[in-house]
């Protein structure tokens, strides 16, 4: 193997050599620098320091050489004095790529990672990859090095390595080159030259499968082909199989497959959208593994034709997911137009891609061109597929949409049904979803005798009062361990609750409507980790609660498999410190849940829910709902006036007596608004006169002091509405008659 240092003369490695063995002792520096010295006190306090050669470097590919020998010298110290005077000659990015050039990008890559000669080593390091990304593209270098593929060997594998240490920042140019005319000679040699590049090429080249050109994109399919990358074999099924793409497109994508895959041969047409809507559903959960786990941004190459090349863009994962989801569910869609689960999933991403950022107190975007309008015209059933899709997969965006759209256009029948999408959304481990879909099926017009009235009840009841908060259950038969597993997640804003055993651990959830996430320890006991997954994705209420599975670390693969026989699971290794915790978790609680309530949802979903529990009160439906639940919640928003009014109504229609008690404390309460108090007192008569019932004595006769000592009139009214409605005795009513003076008259 050539040696990497090869390209020093004879001479200068001569000299340094003869100049090391007359340096005096005084003049070999300790390996580590002292605190606070830096290049320039060095070379002040000893101006013997740079002996080892003896005619001093000023350029900067001497100097760069220098930093090189200085460490197969073993002198790091001397090698940070010339890579600080790098720094100091401030070179520009031309002649940055030249250095890169000359002395390959491994190199500098390799001093960045040295810790003796940083930070100067990672600031040369990123002003490189900087001026690449400015020059290392520039179309006139590229163009430079494509004509040099075409000559001698040493020209060709020269321009090879330049483009390859430009890495991506040199595609677009070579793409550009790709699809014009005059370089058709040259075609080999630039898909070679792609190839060359490695795999980092591959996305890039992944969006040049948009171009118009069927050549150019013909040419880049042959190019991931022989790159090797599995990644690309989703965005080829599409040009393989489908009848409106060129021939030569479909021979060489089919080509591709075959190399990356060895499946094209035997596939389908159905088998290639089967394909397509299995990776698509992938982004649609989600769940698309991108690259490291903890990278939360994607660079995404698209094709631009107005400047026939692709350009790079970052996105969010959650987005570049929706976007690439939405393009592999089209072309699904293209291969297998009659395929219900084609269109299915189509609408569905295409509601996800319109919703996701909305803020969920913002109706989504409606018009012409616009998914939500698409799915209204394609009917509820379909948006109840949709919708149950969406529940399945775990995309709130998508399901928000279409309960949204089905409030507007699904008929009360269709939408209250047993097995209905809506009432499944009911007990979604959400509350935002949750509140939508008893929003849906109150503005559906149903009753009392509805299947899920009773939970739109305590949906609307909780959204009254929202602080914000989530709920996890913990299932853990080790009490210590349960503890400290409850006390990590907590730090992560969870209000968590213990249960020992799998059966109380479903109990629970079953029972609740504010549990959020379930985390579950491996060793479950009464019933088995299996069983207690199995009936908790087989109950309608706790079906689409995430649930984390939590083990040892040899455990991890078998649970790894539990976890895949079910939708929204997730498995981690048992708690460790409150750091590893939120490491393991965080990914999860990012993939199953959005963002938390800002104060403006929570102000609109309290209006909203007042307002459906006011209405619940003064309909007079056949089979009337049960508010006796939201009670304790009706009687705490009281006090805010926002909704007190309609609040107050609610409470009238609970046929308890301690809501005819809660209203009397509020009629009676003089630190209350005189207006909130005057409605007290309507809806306590209305109370009085709906369920009958009465006040304690010393109440009747506060209510009637009030009524005689009020001065203002419609408090006064009010208040004797109330007297009224507790049906005085014929007594009662003769004093009150004698008492009474018309004015003018004696």
């Amino acid at each position: 193997m050539r040696d990497r240092y090869s390209h020093y003369s004879p001479m200068t490695v001569l000299s340094g050599l003869l100049s090391v063995l007359i340096v005096t002792p005084r003049m070999l520096p300790a390996q580590v620098d002292p605190p606070g010295t830096n290049a320039q006190t060095l070379l002040q306090a000893d101006p013997g320091y740079e002996i080892p050669f003896l005619t001093q470097p000023t350029q900067p590919d001497e100097l760069i050489r220098a930093v090189l020998l200085s460490l197969r010298l073993a002198r790091p110290e001397l090698a940070k004095v010339y890579l600080d005077k790098v720094l100091e000659l401030d070179p520009d990015d031309a002649t940055l790529l030249q250095l890169r050039d000359q002395f390959g990008s491994a190199e500098f890559l390799r001093l960045a990672r040295m810790k003796s000669l940083q930070p100067a080593s990672r600031e040369l390091l990123q002003r490189m990859n900087g001026a690449f990304q400015q020059i290392g593209a520039d179309a006139t270098r590229v163009s430079a090095l494509i004509d040099k593929l075409s000559g001698s060997t040493r020209d060709r594998r020269d321009a090879i390595r330049a483009l390859r240490d430009g890495g991506v920042f040199v595609i677009p140019a070579l793409l550009r080159a790709l699809g014009d005319p005059e370089t058709v000679d040259q075609r080999d040699l630039l898909v070679f030259a792609l190839t060359q590049l490695g795999r980092d090429a591959v996305p890039a080249l992944l969006g040049a499968l948009e171009s118009p050109s069927n050549e150019t994109r013909s040419l880049v399919a042959q190019s991931l082909g022989r790159l090797g990358d599995t990644r690309a074999t989703a965005y080829l099924w599409y040009p393989a199989f489908s009848a409106d793409q060129p021939k030569s497109l479909r021979v060489s994508a089919r080509n591709a497959l075959k190399h990356l895959s060895g499946r094209s041969a035997e596939a389908t047409v159905s088998g290639a959208a089967a394909e397509l809507r299995r990776v698509a559903l992938e982004h649609f959960r989600n769940e698309f593994a991108w690259g490291a786990a903890g990278e939360n941004e994607v660079h995404l190459w698209t094709w631009r034709d107005d400047i026939g090349t692709v350009t790079v863009t970052t996105f969010a994962r959650p987005v570049a997911s929706l976007r690439v989801g939405l393009r592999l569910a089209r072309q699904a869609l293209a291969l297998s137009p009659q395929n219900a689960d084609s269109q299915e999933l189509f609408l569905a991403l295409a509601l996800a891609h319109e919703a996701h950022g909305v803020p969920w107190d913002q109706p989504l975007p409606v018009g012409n061109r616009t998914a939500h309008d698409l799915a209204v015209k394609a009917g509820p059933e379909m948006v109840e597929r949709v919708l149950e899709l969406a529940l399945g997969h775990g995309n709130q965006a998508a399901a928000r949409a279409a309960l949204q759209i089905l409030g507007l256009t699904a008929s009360g029948h269709a939408a209250v049904t047993a097995v209905s999408p809506v009432v499944s959304a009911l007990n979604y481990p959400d509350g935002r979803l949750q509140f939508a879909a008893a929003n849906c099926l109150m503005n559906l017009g149903i009753d009392g005798g509805s299947t899920g009235a009773g939970r739109v009840v305590q949906t609307l009841a909780r959204s009254l009062n929202n602080s914000g908060s989530r709920r996890c259950l913990v299932i853990d038969p080790n009490e210590q361990r349960a503890q400290t597993t409850s006390g990590l997640i907590g730090d992560l804003n969870f209000e968590t609750q213990i249960a020992v055993t799998g059966r109380d651990g479903f109990r629970i959830a079953a029972a609740r409507t504010d549990v959020e996430m379930i985390a579950v320890n491996a060793n479950c006991q009464e019933w088995a980790l299996s069983e207690t997954i199995a009936n908790l994705r087989a109950d309608v209420r706790t079906r689409y609660i995430p649930i984390i599975i939590y083990g040892p670390e040899y455990a991890q693969v078998d649970l790894q498999r539990l976890a895949q026989r079910y939708p929204l699971i997730g498995v981690t290794e048992e708690a460790r410190t409150s750091q590893f915790t939120a490491a393991q978790f965080r990914p999860l609680m990012t993939r199953f849940f959005s963002q938390p309530f800002t104060a403006s949802e929570r102000d609109e979903q309290t209006q909203v829910a007042a307002f459906w529990l006011a209405h619940i009160a003064r309909s007079q439906h056949e089979k009337p709902f049960d508010l006796t639940p939201a009670e304790g919640a009706l009687f705490a928003a009281v006090t805010n006036e926002d909704v007190a009014a309609d609040c107050l109504a609610g409470l009238s229609a609970v046929s308890t007596p301690s809501a005819r008690h809660r209203l009397f404390d509020v009629v009676t309460d003089l630190a209350r608004e005189p207006l909130t108090r005057q409605l007290a007192a309507v809806n306590l008569a209305h109370h009085l006169r709906r369920y009958g019932g009465t006040l304690k004595n010393e109440q009747r006769e506060a209510m009637r002091a009030l009524a005689e000592s009020e001065s203002d009139p419609f408090l006064s009214t009010a208040f004797a509405s109330v007297v009224g409605a507790l049906k005085p005795t014929a007594t009662r009513v003769l004093i009150d008659l004698r008492q009474y003076a018309a004015p003018g008259v004696n």
